[in-house]
């Protein structure tokens, strides 16, 4: 889709993508926006893979000063921080991927406290430490590891998730 050609496009941050800063005379936050407009609704579409791709996106983008500001601008910061509830680990891990880059800055910092992100990202942690839990019982009882809770990703996607909920915590608590 669409989308996992921006997110595949927009991944190298370097000065000559022409995704992630637009294209020859055109103001990157100009042409960022207009290129966000379209992805922002499937943030909340039906289609878990679609809103995967979307928050993936996000996370290439949010890296731009500009684009943080669009994000709270047009409430991505809210649609992001709703969903942590998601039942799709994979969903959370490209969500929590996003907030992280928020988290650099204080104002998107506040923004996404102010959003009960704080919250959202404690329960991920825990979802993640229950699914770990599941998975190394499951092992010990012999039958395979997949006792369930990680949504079929693999423990060390699991593990990369709680990492990445830590680095966002940390960030939000010390930075």
């Amino acid at each position: 889709n669409a989308a996992s050609l921006v997110t595949n496009l927009s991944f190298y941050a370097t000065d000559d993508n022409a995704l992630l800063h637009g294209p020859d005379g055109c103001e990157t936050a100009d042409f960022a926006k207009t290129l966000l407009k379209q992805i922002t609704p499937l943030l909340l579409c039906d289609n878990e893979e679609a809103v995967v791709e979307a928050a993936r996106v996000y996370g290439n983008f949010s890296r731009i000063p500009e684009v943080r500001e669009f994000m709270l601008e047009t409430r991505v910061v809210e649609a992001l921080t709703l969903l942590l509830d998601h039942p799709n680990m994979e969903v959370l891990y490209a969500v929590v991927g996003s907030l992280v880059n928020l988290t650099t800055d204080p104002l998107h910092r506040d923004a996404l406290v102010a959003a009960g992100g704080c919250q959202g990202l404690l329960d991920v942690l825990e979802r993640c430490v229950a699914a770990i839990h599941a998975a190394v019982t499951s092992e010990t009882r012999g039958d395979g590891g997949e006792g369930g809770g990680g949504g079929g990703l693999s423990l060390g996607t699991i593990c990369a998730l709680a990492v990445i909920v830590c680095k966002a915590m940390v960030n939000i608590t010390v930075v």
